[in-house]
């Protein structure tokens, strides 16, 4: 199990973003098109909860096994949508500070 400090958290935080950009940039490939990925893909909480999810598994974070005990599935999990829930205020919270507004 990796020592959760602030900056691993950071670390983890900071790649999963950039992991959710790319992949929210990359575009959908046109011999198959599936509407559950369409919808995960269009939404940058849902696509950061299993983004956030597997990395906490890949990595071994867990943040909440101090509060709640270690469960092997359900730690990972619930690591991985708080990571996305907390990032996604983040992101809204900064693009609404240095959004650019038009009145037309």
């Amino acid at each position: 199990m990796v020592e959760l400090t602030l900056i691993t958290w950071l670390i983890y935080a900071g790649l999963g973003k950039v992991v959710i950009f790319l992949g929210m940039k990359f575009p959908r490939p046109v011999w198959g098109t599936n509407e559950f990925i369409d919808k995960l893909f269009s939404c940058d909480l849902c696509l950061g909860v299993w983004i956030y999810s597997i990395l906490a598994v890949i990595f071994n974070i867990d943040a909440i096994s101090e509060y709640v005990g270690y469960v092997p599935v359900l730690n990972p999990i619930l690591t991985g949508m708080f990571t996305a829930f907390v990032v996604h205020l983040f992101s809204l919270g900064w693009s609404e500070r240095f959004s650019i507004i038009t009145l037309e």
